[in-house]
């Protein structure tokens, strides 16, 4: 007769419950270690469900879509622990599993190396618009050019906490060439060349990609708000001169930036004049209007020369405001997909905070609701 080993409570007896897809390396694991009541749920539950499944477990393991709340708690008689197959343990209502004296753990380093592939990956991705290229091919479109399209090699990474994922961000980033700045709340050592930042402002004015790598809690909630990005640019002035546009001389007003796509055309005229012809109330309203979209300077002038427009334009013939903004599309033009700027207005309160943003607009009307919501506007 084999011998096993004692434990506070028969194996046989424990209930363990695995959500939201565990490995099933994981239930095998248990199993062959004498646990045999293993159940598997593909998975998050609902709040309900859940209660009805976690009566008689005594372990449950979960990812971070399952939310354990006071009242699933309440009706786990028998649970003894969470265990967290992530990193976070957000999802738990940490206070009320104390009271019931669930433990609670988590996976720090799980996903550790994966995320931070990942991380590398997209900054490739987004820096030099594969995924536009990408969706232009699919389309029948070969984009053939180098435009807006940079190496990441010189690039300046911001990290905003250096924890297991972001010190393993700042190794495989310094090995392709970029420069990282990070910075965290606590006192990390860096690895490599990494340079800690002073402040939050420090590192987002220095970096050319920024990647958050910090829990989400009441003190990371909106870390990254939409304020205004200080870009500075070539522009036509209402005066013809042309000059560099600094968005920091103008703080303390409201801004309305507003994309067109091109010139001359139509729609972009009707709009351009539109906001011309409402230029008084804007300047009223404490509000600056500027004009952007990819054409040259020499086009822009001709442009406000014709249009007699009393604001500046800018002149984001590389597109970097552009892909700031998130405004260049795919669009039907005569029946073939063709790469351009969706018609898009933003609007920033005098603190640089967005408080509203257009796209795929409507000229008609349009110039009326923007004036409407920069005079409510503080």
């Amino acid at each position: 007769m084999s011998k096993q080993a004692l434990t506070s409570f028969p194996k046989e007896k424990i209930n363990i419950l695995f959500l939201e897809n565990i490995s099933e390396k994981a239930v095998q694991q248990f199993k062959q270690n004498g646990y045999a009541n293993v159940k598997k749920i593909a998975g998050a539950l609902s709040e309900d469900e859940l209660i009805k499944e976690i009566k008689d477990v005594h372990l449950i393991g979960i990812r971070s879509k399952t939310q354990i709340t006071p009242k699933v708690l309440a009706a786990a008689k028998k649970l003894q622990a969470i265990g967290c197959f992530c990193i976070g343990v957000n999802q738990v209502d940490i206070k009320a599993a104390s009271k019931k004296g669930v433990v609670v753990f988590n996976a720090p380093y799980s996903n550790t190396r994966s995320v931070a592939e990942l991380v590398i990956g997209i900054s490739v991705m987004l820096i030099r618009r594969i995924s536009d290229k990408n969706m232009a091919a699919h389309n029948g479109i070969w984009m053939k050019e180098a435009k807006g399209s940079f190496e990441l090699r010189g690039k300046t990474l911001g990290l905003i906490g250096y924890g297991n994922i972001g010190s393993q961000v700042s190794v495989l980033a310094e090995a392709i060439g970029m420069k990282v700045m990070f910075y965290d709340t606590e006192t990390k050592l860096p690895l490599g060349n990494a340079v800690p930042a002073k402040n939050l402002k420090e590192l987002l004015s220095a970096s050319d990609i920024v990647s958050l790598h910090v829990p989400e809690t009441a003190q990371t909630k909106n870390l990254i708000n939409k304020k205004a990005p200080l870009f500075e640019a070539q522009a036509v002035f209402e005066d013809g001169s042309i000059n560099t546009f600094k968005l920091k001389d103008y703080l303390g007003k409201k801004i309305v930036l507003y994309f067109y796509p091109k010139d001359m055309t139509p729609g972009c005229t009707a709009e351009s004049g539109e906001f011309r012809d409402n230029i008084e109330a804007f300047t009223k309203a404490n509000t600056l209007v500027v004009g952007v979209s990819r054409d040259s300077l020499k086009s822009h002038d001709n442009f406000r020369s014709k249009l007699q427009l009393p604001f500046e334009l800018v002149a984001d013939t590389e597109e970097k405001l552009c892909q700031i903004f998130g405004v260049m599309k795919m669009k039907n033009m005569y029946g073939k997909q063709v790469r351009g700027v969706e018609r898009s207005t933003f609007l920033f309160d005098s603190s640089g905070n967005l408080v509203k943003e257009w796209r795929g607009l409507k000229v008609p009307g349009h110039v009326t609701e923007v004036l409407q919501a920069a005079q409510a506007a503080k």
